[in-house]
């Protein structure tokens, strides 16, 4: 009996023995690796970063002179891609755009924000559904969704339109 005590004490004192060292020293080293890895690969994402970024800047150029030269405002063209999502969502849930207003444009010190008013009428299911469409084409920052019921009184019938702002960043 005595061994068999001396046996199990023994293997017990090796368990807590291991769960110290791992403790004190073992979870410490693996915590470390995995911090090393992480930002290894966010050095070479960062390596890589500013020939990327002449790249991009080369290309955006590129862009802005074929822009230029078929005479197309970068403004513009940003408007004329959101009218033409605004107008497909609009048909394809048989809905009718009441008003869609020239940008308002906020300038700051680094960038300028463009914000397009948008509303259209029609039920409040469609008008949902429309939203939810242009949220998923990402054709800009929504900030602002308002669901209004009026009273037409020519018709007698209760109408929902629906306001929608639209934010485009600038730099």
């Amino acid at each position: 009996m005595e061994y068999k005590k001396k046996n199990i004490l023994l293997l017990v004192s090796f368990v807590v023995m291991l769960l110290v060292s791992y403790q004190l020293a073992i979870k410490k080293t693996v915590e470390l690796k995995k911090r090393v890895a992480i930002q290894k690969k966010e050095l070479g994402l960062l390596s890589n970063a500013q020939e990327r970024l002449v790249f991009l800047k080369s290309q955006n150029s590129v862009l802005d002179s074929i822009l230029k030269s078929k005479e197309i405002s970068i403004a513009s063209s940003y408007e004329q891609t959101l009218l033409n999502g605004v107008t497909k969502h609009a048909k394809k849930h048989s809905l009718q755009i009441i008003v869609f207003e020239k940008s308002h444009v906020h300038v700051n010190d680094d960038f300028q924000t463009r914000t397009y008013t948008i509303s259209v009428k029609g039920t409040f299911a469609d008008l949902f559904s429309f939203h939810q469409d242009i949220e998923k084409d990402r054709l800009g920052i929504i900030q602002s969704v308002q669901f209004l019921k009026k009273r037409n009184y020519r018709t007698k019938k209760e109408e929902v339109s629906c306001d929608i702002l639209i934010q485009k960043i600038e730099s």
